[in-house]
């Protein structure tokens, strides 16, 4: 299977015609439709009602039904927070110019103490207040639908890579990983599938029990590792494969032979390079203590050894690379020149294994390079940096170079294409992490409903970005060139079509004069005169003395109002 280095990028974008690429909102509603939004605002509704069912909630801040109009306002509130950052979320209803900027915006359409509001009660899923949930049940929903969505929009064109990304929370969740040489470190770990920063699919990773989700058919029939399962299980979905022949793109962490022929069997090319199981003291230790012969065993024993093996699928033995590169690797690493190319076969036929000698010597596989019949593979020029005189194998690495800091040198067209293509998933990653909607929560699933609702903007930016002229591919066609544009004509329309909710003091089908309580016979009111506040508006109303604030009546306490309270002096207490 031979592979163009250039993909086309013809017709990747799948938008409906109805949809203009230059609206930034309507591409964002085909994958946050407003079927998820009612939904939200029903959870979050039906959340709130159960939470403030609790004895210390009956004085709490009055409680509105939310909408999915406000529940825009609400996201368009993250999206601007991550346009411009602040420390402290108050800061966004600062009014005063002298203390830090005014965001008008945000201002204008919700207040900080509904927006506070909404985030607290904020539900994606229905609200289990018995059984306990992981923090991906509380998604799992809205993910589920959101991945058939994203593959229904983008035509993947032929290179595609799977890697991992962690989504940042440094709270209480045994879910979450710690990996210190990622640039995250701590969070939720997430296996994703990308085409050129697009997110064509995931899956989410739970500490300890692996993979969420995933078909068990690769594990337990195949033998493969939950790892290596994981590649296959996002690559065969329905939805991937189309008329394009793929080549997927993988590290060290995913790449054995039986991997990759089983890939070639099901029609999908790959390559990524491979890290050995063993380190070099390892290696030299069982090179040493390798028994000449094996010890004989009995007739029943061996019967009792193929019964046994024919159960369960074989285990792969140093990821199928061949001992003879492994060799190369873990022995003779510093004597090897830079440039220098060794290649085998894997057992079976399939694979092609190479060793390159860089700075250090790099093993990798591939069912998608040719060789030629003198044993020779593509090559390109690329400019490369010599390494510091203090770099590991300087002495080997920097002879290519001479005295020149920077050289045009030849190296094979698989590592050119590995280095091109498989950054797909970190360049999906930038995009997320430029203008990120997260800001501390204490609850673990608000992560992922954050990495999702970025996947979702940086995927509508993506649609937008390459869309093509509907009736001719050539002609100029209006888009987004950059995100942040993308991001801010979103925030924009989102919040002309959000809707303002706010509490009221009290009903206002009520009226005034059916607040106050009728005085007892043969009481009057009792004008009491408190500072400024002169009149009370239900007693003007009830045609009550003159309106002036009384104590000798009380008002009506209403459910869902804020009780008009009169302070009573000292002799009618």
């Amino acid at each position: 299977m031979r592979v163009h280095p250039i993909s086309n990028w013809h017709e990747v974008s799948k938008l409906p015609k109805h949809v203009n690429p230059a609206h930034a909102s309507e591409i964002f509603s085909l994958l946050i439709t407003e079927e998820h939004l009612e939904t939200i605002a029903r959870h979050t509704n039906e959340y709130a009602a159960l939470h403030r069912q609790h004895p210390l909630q009956k004085h709490a801040r009055p409680w509105i039904d939310t909408t999915p109009r406000e529940l825009l306002a609400y996201i368009a509130t993250y999206i601007w927070m991550g346009l411009h950052p602040e420390h402290d979320v108050a800061e966004y209803w600062n009014t005063d110019e002298d203390d830090g900027p005014i965001h008008k915006p945000v201002q204008k359409h919700i207040s900080l103490v509904r927006w506070q509001q909404l985030d607290r009660f904020f539900h994606v899923s229905k609200p289990n207040l018995e059984g306990k949930e992981t923090p991906f049940d509380k998604v799992w929903p809205l993910s589920e639908e959101l991945r058939t969505a994203v593959k229904k929009y983008w035509n993947p064109t032929t290179h595609l890579a799977v890697d991992e990304c962690i989504e940042r929370f440094q709270g209480r969740a045994k879910e979450t990983v710690n990996i210190p040489s990622k640039p995250t470190p701590e969070g939720f770990k997430i296996w994703c599938l990308a085409n050129a920063g697009y997110i064509l699919d995931w899956l989410f990773h739970s500490r300890g029990t692996g993979p969420v989700d995933l078909d068990t058919y690769w594990t337990k029939a195949c033998g493969f590792s939950p790892t290596q399962a994981v590649v296959l299980d996002l690559l065969l979905q329905e939805g991937i494969n189309n008329d394009c022949r793929h080549v997927v793109w993988l590290d060290n962490l995913f790449t054995s032979a039986r991997l990759l022929a089983t890939l070639k069997g099901e029609g999908v090319g790959a390559a990524g390079t491979v890290r050995t199981t063993l380190s070099r003291a390892e290696w030299l230790a069982s090179v040493d203590t390798a028994p000449d012969a094996a010890p004989e065993q009995s007739q029943s024993q061996q019967t009792q050894t193929q019964q046994s093996q024919s159960q369960k699928p074989l285990k792969e033995s140093n990821r199928g690379l061949d001992p003879s590169l492994a060799e190369l690797k873990l022995e003779h690493n510093n004597q090897i020149p830079w440039g220098k190319l060794y290649g085998r076969l894997s057992a079976d036929g399939e694979v092609l294994q190479f060793a390159w000698k860089d700075q250090q010597v790099v093993l990798f596989m591939t069912t998608v390079t040719g060789v030629s019949k003198e044993g020779q593979t593509n090559t390109v020029k690329r400019v490369r940096k010599r390494p510091s005189a203090t770099a590991s194998n300087a002495r080997t690495s920097r002879a290519a170079f001479g005295s020149e800091v920077l050289k045009e040198l030849e190296i094979p067209e698989f590592i050119h294409l590995y280095n091109h293509f498989m950054g797909g998933v970190d360049n999906a990653d930038k995009l997320r992490v430029y203008y990120n909607t997260q800001r501390v929560h204490l609850k673990s699933w608000k992560p992922l409903w954050h990495w999702l609702l970025d996947v979702a903007i940086v995927n509508s930016y993506k649609l937008s970005h390459h869309a093509q002229h509907y009736d001719d591919p050539d002609l100029p066609c209006e888009r987004f060139e950059k995100q942040r544009e993308f991001r801010k004509a979103l925030v924009k329309r989102l919040f002309q079509r959000s809707e303002r909710l706010t509490t009221p003091r009290y009903d206002r089908s009520v009226t005034m004069a059916d607040l106050v309580w009728p005085a007892e016979e043969g009481s009057d009111h009792i004008p009491y005169h408190k500072g400024k506040r002169g009149y009370c508006k239900a007693c003007e109303a009830a045609d009550l003395c003159t309106g002036l604030f009384s104590g000798a009546h009380l008002t009506k306490l209403w459910d869902s109002l804020t009780p008009i309270s009169h302070t009573l002096p000292e002799r009618l207490k």
